[in-house]
C-alpha cells in the first residue's frame, strides 16, 4: 500500500512517519526544499509552483496509491478532487469545499433552515461598508479559507473599513481576497460533540464528510444559538490517519 502526501509548506515539516507509522510506502509531494526533508520517504517531489500548477495533480496520477493525505485547506480541495477521479476511499471535493470554505458551509446550512451567523462575502471596499449599514458597527472579517478561518480585522468606523480597504484591495479586483464579513456583536463560542443539542446534530446531517470527527461551533447572536463553524476536533496526526485508513484514538467529553 502506498499513500501520496500532499504537503504544503505553511509551517514546519509535520512528522509523517511517526503518525503514519503502519509499514506503508510514504510519497512526499510538497514546494518545500529538498535539502528540508528527512530520507525516510519512498519518493519525494518537490514543485517550485506547488500552490498553483497542474502539474502536482498530473504527477499524483503517476503513483500507485491506495490513500492520500492532505492537512491544508487548500490541499484538502486538491486532494479530494483526486480521490473523485482514483475512486479512492475518503473526503471527496464536494465535501472537502464544504469543509474548508466558510461561506460554501453556511450557504449549506442556511438552505435546509439552521440558523447561522450573519455573513457576506467581501471582494470590494463597498461591501464592507454595505454591512455595516446592514448590521452596524462593528464588523469584524474573516479569512474565508485559512485554517481555523482567523479574524483578520475589527471595523468600528468608517474610516477604519476605509484604511483597512486601502491595505487589501487591489485596485482593478484582480484578486478577490477570499474573506467574509459577519457582525461584531456575536457571544463566544461553544464547542459541541456529538452527543448534543438537535441544532449540532442537524448541522453535523446537513454538510458532507467533514474530513474527521466532527465539532458544532454555536455562537449567541442576538440572545439565540446560532452554528458559527462546523469542524473537526482531529488533530493532525488523527487527521493524517484517518485519511490514510488508518485506526485513531476517540476523545469523549
Amino acid at each position: 500500500m502506498s499513500t501520496l502526501i500532499l504537503d504544503r509548506a505553511d509551517g514546519p515539516l509535520p512528522p509523517y512517519r511517526d503518525w503514519l507509522d503502519d509499514g506503508d510506502d510514504l510519497i512526499l509531494f510538497t514546494d518545500r526544499a529538498a535539502d528540508d526533508i528527512p530520507t525516510h520517504y519512498s519518493a519525494v517531489r518537490t514543485f517550485a509552483d506547488y500552490a498553483t500548477s497542474g502539474a502536482v495533480e498530473l504527477a499524483a496520477l503517476d503513483q500507485p496509491v491506495t490513500a492520500l493525505v492532505a492537512l491544508a485547506p487548500a490541499d484538502a480541495i486538491r486532494a479530494g478532487a483526486l480521490r473523485d477521479h482514483l475512486r479512492l476511499p475518503g473526503q471527496g471535493r464536494a465535501a472537502a469545499i464544504a469543509a474548508v470554505d466558510l461561506l460554501v458551509q453556511r450557504k449549506r446550512l442556511s438552505r435546509v433552515g439552521l440558523p447561522v451567523v450573519p455573513y457576506g462575502q467581501v471582494d470590494r471596499a463597498a461591501d464592507l461598508h454595505w454591512y455595516a449599514h446592514l448590521w452596524g458597527y462593528p464588523l469584524r472579517v474573516r479569512s474565508t479559507r485559512d485554517r481555523g478561518w482567523p479574524v483578520l480585522a475589527r471595523l468600528s468606523t468608517e474610516d477604519e473599513i476605509t484604511a483597512f480597504a486601502a491595505a487589501t484591495f487591489t485596485p482593478d479586483l484582480r484578486y478577490l481576497p477570499g474573506l467574509v464579513a459577519e457582525p461584531g456583536t456575536i457571544e463566544p463560542a461553544v464547542r459541541y460533540r456529538v452527543p448534543g443539542p438537535n441544532l449540532v446534530h442537524a448541522a453535523i446531517d446537513a454538510l458532507p464528510d467533514p474530513g474527521g470527527p466532527p465539532v458544532v461551533h454555536v455562537v449567541l447572536f442576538d440572545g439565540e444559538p446560532h452554528v458559527d463553524v462546523v469542524d473537526t476536533w482531529a488533530s493532525g496526526r488523527d487527521a493524517a490517519r484517518q485519511q490514510a485508513g488508518l485506526a485513531i484514538e476517540e476523545v469523549t467529553g
